[in-house]
């Protein structure tokens, strides 16, 4: 699965008839998008007139960048190590839908908490964090702070997870 954020400028119509190049003061609308096992398409209709979108720029989720914790005790250094600020422990499944539907959410998180540790933790690869961590179903977001476990969050709930990570930070 690859997860992207696409940024897409459309250049709407001038006044005078033509499309506004980068070279004059334009109307701009900028979106970026998280764009998830999806073939992106190569045109925007907009009323009658169709855009074409040859570029676009693809940049790698921030998702990705998030630390991957594969043993036991590279988990309990991890929140050792983070005794001053939070962490948040993503445990997920490749396989799991809800899992990949938090993905987005998680990289805007990443972005918007800069003195917050992510990490993600596969439980099919990792049974045994899963199990020591008491995790039973997917997606499961584990808080911790100080080096101890304060929280847990269970299912695919960005509203909720949210909250939780400001209530703790």
């Amino acid at each position: 699965m690859m997860i992207y954020n696409i940024i897409v400028v459309l250049m709407f119509e001038s006044t005078y008839g033509g499309w506004e190049s980068s070279n004059h003061q334009g109307n701009y609308i900028v979106f970026e998008c998280i764009i998830e096992d999806m073939l992106l398409l190569s045109s925007v209709r907009s009323g009658s007139k169709l855009l074409l979108l040859n570029n676009f720029y693809r940049f790698k989720s921030s998702y990705e960048s998030i630390v991957k914790i594969n043993e036991l005790n590279e988990f309990k250094q991890k929140l050792i190590d983070n005794k001053n600020g939070l962490s948040v422990i993503d445990f997920y499944a490749t396989w799991c839908g809800p899992c990949r539907a938090m993905a987005p959410h998680l990289s805007k998180f990443v972005k918007e908490y800069p003195n917050v540790s992510f990490y993600k933790i596969d439980v099919d690869e990792n049974p045994d964090i899963a199990q020591h961590c008491e995790v039973t179903a997917m997606p499961t977001f584990v808080l911790a702070k100080n080096g101890e476990i304060i929280d847990k969050l269970v299912g695919a709930d960005p509203v909720g997870l949210e909250k939780t990570i400001n209530e703790n930070k």
